[in-house]
């Protein structure tokens, strides 16, 4: 059994000893994070791990080494700090309410214009395919709010969006202690985007994190995932994933380019080859095959749209998103983050998921953005193709 969650936001880099993901596949190195986020501060030293894990002092020797080397603890004088956003249960409180204080004023701002966003929308065409709540949903709820507000309010030094990491990486990496408080508060909000990048396409899915996602980007991440732990001989299994890897993504780079066509120059036929391959796409759920042509299943948003309802949208709600990210140290200085010493602006980036993930939360209910309906084992979410032309 997990102790905690871990997403990242970024470049994780290759499977190797390094990928926040393959560190926290081990529930030793688990039982090692969570005792550093949970005790006592400027305490918690190589005996009280090993009292509080039953670790032997050697494996809590190679776990503490590893965790310094990817940089997701600090040393200071014997005593260990967590060096990256972590929430324990404890810290719901502090969240909470910091989310909720903003998301109902900035969701009926947003309803205030939706005859805006209408009328913006409906010069590109899309409208009569999905309606606007289907739009909105994928365009502000994902595109602007977990990406183009990032970079804009990061510009504003409100937030992070990056972080530079050991052998040329740049991600974040935000960690969720696993109990039930926790799980039913974060993974609930629809604020979980899924994204693969081919050439100029992003295959994406958005919404809660209550399961495993049908979408490349989940797929072959559980891949790697699986191929790590298929034997016992470790190294062989990430020598072998790095060809996996690159399989991968030869394979989607070919799949990719019979997309553009489809979406570039309106190819209407394709090659009993190429419809051989492309049925991966159409069991993903992205496309249908039709004879000798395919039909797509899902919206396909341009660069222009997104730019538009962007800036539409960040010149709305901007006062109110800068007011309440500038004096974090006082609406969150008793997160356990903060005791730990992780920088403001790390954390503000996880804060401003839970942010917008309520106020997704709120235009669902409200009617702004399309209601979700549950996937059995997979959560609730929506699937989208991106042109970045």
């Amino acid at each position: 059994m997990k102790f905690f969650d871990v997403y990242v936001f970024g470049n994780a880099g290759p499977f190797d000893e390094y990928n926040p993901y393959r560190i926290f596949e081990s529930l030793d190195a688990q039982q090692v994070i969570l005792t550093i986020a949970k005790g006592d501060f400027l305490t918690v030293n190589k005996e009280t791990i090993e009292a509080e894990t039953n670790l032997t002092p050697d494996k809590v020797c190679e776990i503490i080494k590893m965790l310094l080397e990817a940089q997701l603890i600090s040393e200071d004088k014997g005593i260990y700090k967590i060096a990256f956003p972590f929430f324990i249960e404890a810290d719901l409180v502090y969240i909470k309410k910091f989310a909720s204080e903003v998301s109902q004023q900035i969701g009926d701002i947003l309803i205030e214009h939706k005859n805006d966003f209408i009328s913006i929308v409906s010069k590109y065409g899309i409208l009569s395919n999905y309606g606007i709540e289907r739009i909105l949903y994928h365009v502000i709820g994902d595109k602007v709010f977990d990406g183009s507000a990032l970079d804009y309010f990061a510009n504003k030094n409100l937030f992070s969006i990056s972080k530079t990491q050991p052998k040329g990486r740049d991600y974040l990496v935000i960690g969720y202690e696993k109990s039930e408080a926790v799980e039913s508060f974060s993974n609930n909000l629809l604020c979980s985007s899924n994204n693969y990048n081919v050439n100029n396409l992003t295959f994406n899915s958005f919404g809660d994190s209550m399961g495993n996602r049908k979408d490349f980007y989940r797929y072959f991440r559980r891949i790697q995932s699986s191929v790590q732990s298929s034997t016992e001989h470790l190294r062989l299994n990430e020598i072998y994933n790095t060809f996996v890897e690159e399989a991968n993504t030869n394979l989607m780079r070919e799949l990719g380019s019979l997309i553009q066509r489809y979406i570039v120059d309106n190819t209407e036929v394709y090659s009993d080859k190429e419809l051989e391959k492309l049925v991966f796409i159409e069991e993903m759920g992205y496309i249908t095959i039709d004879a000798s042509s395919i039909v797509h299943n899902v919206p396909i948003f341009t660069k222009e749209l997104l730019d538009e309802i962007s800036n539409f949208t960040l010149k709305l709600i901007d006062e109110t998103i800068a007011e309440l990210f500038s004096d974090l140290e006082v609406s969150i200085g008793g997160l356990s983050s903060v005791i730990h010493g992780v920088s403001y602006a790390e954390i503000g980036n996880e804060l401003w998921h839970q942010v917008f993930g309520n106020i997704n939360e709120y235009l669902v209910n409200k009617g702004f953005f399309q209601k979700l309906e549950i996937k059995e084992g997979e959560g609730r979410y929506l699937k989208a193709i991106y042109y970045w032309d």
